[in-house]
């Protein structure tokens, strides 16, 4: 992740809005241990720190700009996250981001991650 903002808000209204940039001292949230791996056949893994949860995924329309994976903590344990206005360039991916974890927290935001 280089940069990223977002909203997540929790079933009892409760939430709060974030600001991640690489690099930078004094982030609201930390994901310098968080990256995605996308391959061919659609799967891909999900790295959280340590953990490491497979992911399946699938463009949702014609133009591949709009793309669905989920993450699979578990048997039962599986978050569906949304990419829209998916850019790719030679240096970058951004997108805008939406999903609802497990325990009804939802959290949408905008992102730029290098590769």
């Amino acid at each position: 992740m280089d940069e990223i903002r977002y909203s997540q808000v929790n079933t009892s209204g409760g939430g709060a809005t974030y600001y991640y940039k690489r690099g930078v001292t004094g982030n609201i949230s930390n994901l310098d241990n968080e990256s995605v791996q996308f391959a061919t056949n659609n799967t891909g893994t999900f790295t959280l720190g340590t953990t490491i949860s497979p992911i399946t995924w699938q463009f949702t329309n014609a133009d591949k700009t709009d793309l669905q994976w989920v993450i699979n903590y578990s048997p039962g344990n599986t978050q569906t996250v949304n990419w829209n206005n998916v850019t790719i360039t030679a240096s970058a991916l951004s997108y805008g981001e939406y999903y609802t974890a497990t325990g009804g927290v939802g959290s949408i935001g905008i992102a730029t991650q290098t590769h």
